[in-house]
Order: structure tokens, then C-alpha cells, then sequence
């Protein structure tokens, strides 16, 4: 496993102090290499879980976040002015401060850069492949929709499972994958029972059973915690 940094240890911290009054429930004293699955809810999903998993916990995010020139093309085309509407010098400027501070915040957290939708993508999951097997852990968000702000997760990606293949040959066992929910009515972080994907199974039959699964379990912790009608 790589330490984590200085930086990357402060930013959490730093995070968690901002969130003051939140907590974390159901996570083992050593939770050992795991994918931690939690809804992202434009932003909100992944900002609240992040401080509170181990600091081995790899986030996975957009490659374009991680230098300042495409950050700020993405924050000012497609969410400043495309999704919130927010006129051009306003957009302008805010996409400047997160580029300024984000693509920073996400090599402190030793992020792993997502190429989603190109053929790069399996640079991503061998980066993770190689950080699972040295003993790292992963927060992964797999909505489709991530501007959905309901409390109940979605249909998902599924390109993420393909790390079970990768990780039961590097290792010789099943790779966990955790569900993580973060209730905005209780305050917490709820981590709940890691899901494997069954023994002599083909991956191909079994992968959008395990995606289904995922979906079940995030939306039933919700639902224990009030966020969700049941």
C-alpha cells in the first residue's frame, strides 16, 4: 500500500472538520482492500464519504479534473453554464477558482483519473487493478445520471466490475465491493455489508446481477435511514 501523504491526509481532515456533526457508521476497524460504491448526487455522494473512509480510499475521478486547462472547460461549458445557467463573467470566474484549487486537491488524494467514454478506459482500470492489488482501497460513484439529486441510486455503469476479473487474477480471491450511503437525515456516512461475486460464476452472467445488487443494497441502506420512503 502507498501512504498517503501530508496534503492529502490534511485535505481530508480539513473536510471532515467543515462537516462537523457528521459521522461514519458500519465500518470495520480494518476494512482491508475494498471498492467502496456510494451515489453521487452531483457532488454531494463522494464529498461527504471521502473524509470519513480510510485514507488508503482512492477516489475515482474525471480525467479532465486533473490539470487546470480542461478543468476549467468543464466546470465553465457543461456545469456553471450549461447545467446552472450562470452567466458567462460569473461562470468565468468560478470555473477559474476550482481550477485553480481541484485538480491540486485530486493529486494530494492520489485520485485515479477516469477515462470514461474513450478507449482509454483501460488505463483506469488497470491504475486501479494495480492499486487494489498493492493494497489500496477505491470510492468509485457509478451513477449514470450524476446530476440526479433524488436519495435513491439509479441505473449504473457497469465498466467498474471488470476490476473483480482483474483482481481475482492478480490475487486469487473475490474482490469486495461495499455499498455507502450518505444520509442526509441522520448526518452519516453508512458503510454497509461488502457484496462478492459468486464463486464458479461467469463474470457475464453474473455482472448485471452484481450491478442490481449494488442498486438494492445503497437504496436499502436509504431506506434504514429514513431517506427513502420505505
Amino acid at each position: 500500500m502507498t501512504k498517503p501523504g501530508w496534503g492529502g491526509r490534511f485535505l481530508r481532515f480539513g473536510m471532515r472538520v467543515f462537516m462537523h456533526g457528521w459521522r461514519i457508521e458500519g465500518l470495520p476497524g480494518d476494512p482491508g482492500t475494498t471498492v467502496f460504491l456510494v451515489h453521487h448526487q452531483n457532488m454531494f455522494g463522494p464529498l461527504h464519504a471521502l473524509p470519513f473512509l480510510p485514507n488508503s480510499a482512492r477516489l475515482w475521478s474525471m480525467a479532465s479534473f486533473f490539470d487546470m486547462p480542461s478543468c476549467w472547460h468543464h466546470f465553465y461549458h457543461i456545469t456553471l453554464r450549461q447545467r446552472f445557467r450562470w452567466p458567462w463573467p460569473l461562470a468565468a470566474v468560478g470555473a477559474g477558482a476550482v481550477a485553480l484549487v481541484l485538480p491540486a486537491a485530486l493529486h494530494m488524494l492520489r485520485a485515479i483519473p477516469v477515462q470514461r467514454g474513450t478507449g482509454r478506459i483501460v488505463e483506469t482500470l488497470d491504475a486501479s487493478a494495480l492499486a487494489l492489488a498493492e493494497g489500496d482501497s477505491l470510492l468509485i460513484c457509478p451513477d449514470l445520471d450524476y446530476a440526479n439529486h433524488s436519495p435513491a441510486i439509479g441505473e449504473l455503469y457497469t465498466g467498474f466490475l471488470h476490476l473483480e476479473k482483474k483482481y481475482y487474477k492478480a490475487c486469487g480471491r473475490h474482490l469486495p465491493f461495499t455499498p455507502v450511503y450518505c444520509s442526509r437525515n441522520r448526518r452519516t456516512v453508512v458503510v454497509g455489508q461488502p457484496l462478492y461475486f459468486p464463486d464458479g460464476a461467469p463474470f457475464s452472467h453474473e455482472r448485471d446481477r452484481m450491478a442490481q445488487r449494488i442498486i438494492d443494497e445503497i437504496n436499502e441502506l436509504g431506506r434504514q435511514s429514513g431517506d427513502i420512503p420505505a
